[in-house]
């Protein structure tokens, strides 16, 4: 079980430092990369807090951490996961594209 939960936070953390590497690379608002930011921190802070008690035998469940990860990944996919796609789309469609350009 440790091993996958240092798994989780491995791949947890390599996936965000590329989701915040990309947020800069498509000029993604402050305010709104600022609020990802903060969302991947808190994920991290808790599940390293969870990870450390299981280590020492003080968490002696996976479940609360399990409905935790369940519940924040959805919540983070569908908020704001969800907008920086958004933004991303938006920000791929060359002018050229859009209706009228050629008239």
């Amino acid at each position: 079980m440790l091993r996958t939960l240092q798994h989780l936070m491995d791949f947890a953390h390599t996936h965000f430092l590329m989701e915040e590497h990309l947020m800069e690379g498509v000029h993604y608002p402050s305010r709104a990369r600022d609020e990802m930011i903060a969302q991947h921190a808190e994920f991290t802070s808790y599940s390293r807090l969870r990870v450390l008690e299981f280590r020492k035998g003080a968490l002696v469940s996976v479940l609360p951490l399990q409905a935790y990860l369940a519940e924040w990944l959805t919540l983070h996919e569908i908020g704001l996961d969800r907008l920086l796609a958004e933004f991303i789309r938006e920000q791929s469609i060359a002018p050229a594209d859009s209706p009228g350009a050629n008239t």
